[in-house]
């Protein structure tokens, strides 16, 4: 058993904000010079620009394209691409490869090839999951009881509603998506993509597995938000994930941790 902390905090450093490129903005992506993404029209207008350095992480509508350098760019500084649909659909990743000196690729491996690991692995996911809803339940003002467990969506919509009218779904959709964007983006930094397609792919759908741990809190942050139906669901979440940054570090931080722990302890 290994108790080192994982190198999760090392790759979450506070620098730089995560880009939303909205549905409605058809652009294409350049790179100017060595510092700065643009963001132009096809007319030749210039929408946005914004140095590489305040970017974290993008998340893109199909219309938007991205030229060679600004892909290449984003790859060199570990800037995730995320492509999503109007329905807040994933459709596509980009992340960039990502080495890892404590070498959990390596033992992550070890437990995929492993017989027990369905079991072992559904009852550790299991575990965390009730326990990040026993929080956001308590956050929303409900008790982490037998019927929030069995349907935990109904009695959060219920919540909801009784504060704010209705339940939100596309506020929470908007801010969930975002902060799996970023999830991943941080968990395939941490854990690298090295290896076959076959082995990233299984990968990105742990990852992605696990950020709905940590998406869970979308709840919360919507449920005690001040009038969040005011606002366009997508700019609401943006505003939304940059105020609670905090908490989806600590969140992510803790995960990884827990997850890397879990790893460490059954298969090293």
């Amino acid at each position: 058993m290994n108790d080192t902390p994982p190198t999760a905090p090392d790759a979450l450093d506070a620098f730089g904000r995560p880009l939303l490129i909205l549905p409605s903005d058809e652009v294409v992506v350049e790179l100017d010079g060595t510092e700065r993404l643009v963001l132009r029209t096809h007319d030749g207008n210039v929408r946005h620009a914004v140095p590489l350095r305040h970017v974290r992480s993008i998340t893109a509508n199909p219309h938007v394209t991205f030229t060679g350098a600004a892909l290449d760019a984003c790859a060199r500084r570990g800037i995730a691409i995320t492509f999503v649909d109007g329905r807040q659909k994933r459709r596509a990743f980009f992340f960039p490869l990502a080495t890892n000196p404590l070498q959990i690729a390596t033992l992550l491996s070890f437990a995929l090839d492993d017989p027990d690991w369905p079991e072992r692995y559904g009852a550790w996911y299991e575990n965390h999951r009730l326990g990040a809803l026993s929080r956001v339940a308590l956050a929303c003002g409900l008790l982490p009881d037998a019927a929030l467990r069995r349907a935990p969506d109904i009695a959060l919509e219920a919540s909801h509603r009784r504060k704010h009218g209705q339940p939100g779904h596309e506020w929470i959709a908007a801010l969930r998506e975002i902060v799996l964007t970023e999830f991943m983006a941080d968990g395939s930094r941490w854990l690298g993509t090295q290896g076959s397609a076959w082995r990233a792919e299984t990968w990105m759908h742990l990852l992605e597995e696990l950020g709905e741990i940590v998406a869970l809190h979308a709840h919360a942050v919507f449920h005690l938000a001040h009038k969040p139906l005011q606002h366009p669901p997508q700019r609401w979440a943006l505003a939304a994930y940059h105020a609670e940054r905090t908490r989806w570090q600590n969140e992510t931080v803790r995960l990884l941790y827990a997850f890397e722990h879990f790893i460490r302890e059954n298969w090293t």
